[in-house]
């Protein structure tokens, strides 16, 4: 961690298809191989990456996860161990409270 940094939210969008927006699909892609990885190895995740919620889509054609890091490259780290199979989203987000705060100013 950089000193003085704070710690990072970040809202998590997969699998593959979903890269620019939540409304894709996943195309080209066994659901089944990614939930075997994750059933035989787990998240894959750094460490350092916290992992706060996941939800599955309905249909299953998406994840979405609340996760925190202190350095977003322990996001990268994340992503290439399943680069094979899924595409990220990955959106900076802060609490309500926290963005209602840091506007307080300009409103």
């Amino acid at each position: 961690m950089v000193p003085g940094a704070a710690r990072q939210a970040w809202a998590v969008i997969h699998p593959r298809g979903i890269c620019s927006s939540s409304s894709s699909r996943i195309t080209g892609c066994d659901r089944n191989e990614i939930y075997r990885r994750f059933r035989d190895r787990g998240r894959l995740k750094p460490e350092e990456l916290v992992v706060h919620h996941s939800w599955i889509a309905a249909d299953m054609s998406r994840c979405f996860l609340l996760v925190e890091s202190d350095d977003v490259t322990s996001l990268q780290r994340w992503v290439i161990e399943w680069a094979d199979l899924v595409e990220f989203e990955i959106v900076p987000v802060a609490t309500s409270k926290d963005m209602v705060a840091a506007l307080s100013g300009h409103l």
